[in-house]
């Protein structure tokens, strides 16, 4: 699974627009209709899945630190579980997944984090679709590093 920052997502963090830890990460599932782009910015749903077993706008990720590495323009996220369960015995199809982050609010401030690219359709029939974004098999722990980038084509 390929992944990559968008790039405006240091600004938004740095100048308080959203918190890692404060506010709430998101993981939503993409149609393969969806493309990366570095230049986006806010959060929107066009392209995100519509099965009837999946909940819109996606999974809360349980974070727990956040370490920021402006200069190299690297993020590292630790959650209490490394898995996101999107159904529990459903049907799902997605090719993407975008995470960001949502203050909460009526009028919620909804800032993209990261796109992952699962390079293909990733499905579930009648079963859980998870993610498993560690190396540890689900365990708590850093979740991932991940660094900006261009999507690899």
């Amino acid at each position: 699974m390929k992944g990559a920052l968008y790039p405006k997502i240091f600004d938004n963090l740095l100048n308080g627009t959203v918190s890692l830890v404060d506010d709430t990460v998101k993981a939503a599932l993409m149609k393969t209709e969806f493309s990366f782009n570095e230049a986006h910015e806010d959060w929107d749903d066009t392209h995100e899945i519509e099965d009837t077993d999946y909940t819109p706008g996606g999974e809360t990720l349980a974070i727990t630190a956040a370490q920021i590495d402006v200069t190299n323009r690297v993020i590292t996220i630790s959650t209490t579980s490394t898995v996101t369960e999107f159904t529990a015995l459903g049907d799902i199809t997605a090719f993407y997944c975008v995470l960001y982050i949502t203050d909460g609010e009526a009028t919620p401030e909804e800032k993209l984090l990261a796109c992952f690219d699962f390079e293909g359709e990733e499905s579930s029939e009648g079963a859980e679709f998870e993610i498993n974004w560690g190396l540890d098999g689900g365990s708590a722990g850093e979740l991932f590093t991940i660094e900006t980038a261009a999507m690899p084509g």
